[in-house]
């Protein structure tokens, strides 16, 4: 999965374009020589990239998913955030909701071997691309559920968990229970395999309802940029 440079050089020449127009304007011999339905979705990705992770907009060789993953991917900053968390001496990450990518790119380089784990396999070849385009070493990309994963892992310093907050229908969820995984059923599997734990959820999410939930918390973190909780 990689650009030609036909292909680069539209994207650069039209990404500050509306998507919806541009799609409009192209005519069947152009949309068929550039494949125009991921051409547009690389457009529509490093619009939002620019703003939301530059490290990764300033490469030319980055892939896109559909936008969905985009919106619900980290943003630089507050991945970044993430990497203080990380206690010295550790040597071994698991993410197991790899997504985007964009926790993983950062976390990944503060450890010797480091795992993505990501049931949608074009997901899993995006992030294959991009990971090698960046440079990162000592990866691993798993295409697997995370919950079958889990059990058969081996013990590992840190995982990482951003559980999907969308239901079936495409509805947005908050409840631990409700989102996928389901991190809840999964947490003996957890704490049996790894030194740390750490999980993204919802800025709406009952804080004391999820303490209850879980076992064996120690620590909450409420992260914002520019004043909106993420």
């Amino acid at each position: 999965m990689k650009l030609t440079q036909q292909q680069k050089n539209f994207i650069r020449q039209n990404e500050q374009h509306d998507v919806r127009e541009l799609a409009l304007k192209l005519d069947n011999g152009k949309q068929r020589e550039l494949n125009v339905e991921f051409i547009l979705k690389q457009i529509s990705g490093r619009q939002t990239a620019k703003e939301k992770f530059p490290f990764f907009y300033v490469n030319d060789e980055i892939i896109y998913p559909v936008h969905l993953s985009l919106e619900q991917a980290s943003s630089e900053a507050t991945a970044n955030y993430k990497v203080s968390l990380i206690p010295d001496g550790y040597k071994t990450f698991v993410d197991l909701t790899g997504g985007m990518g964009v926790d993983f790119t950062i976390l990944s380089q503060r450890f010797i071997l480091s795992v993505y784990v990501e049931q949608d396999p074009e997901l899993c070849e995006i992030a294959a691309n991009n990971f090698q385009t960046l440079g990162l070493q000592g990866f691993v990309v798993k295409n697997e559920a995370s919950e079958t994963f889990v059990e058969k892992m081996s013990l590992t310093d840190m995982v990482f968990l951003d559980p999907a907050r969308r239901d079936d229908a495409g509805r947005k969820v908050i409840r631990i229970e409700d989102c996928s995984p389901d991190v809840s059923e999964i947490q003996n599997a957890l704490l049996t395999k790894a030194k740390l734990v750490v999980i993204k959820f919802s800025p709406m999410l009952d804080i004391s309802s999820a303490v209850r939930s879980l076992k064996k918390v120690s620590e909450v973190h409420v992260v914002s940029v520019e004043n909106e909780c993420k």
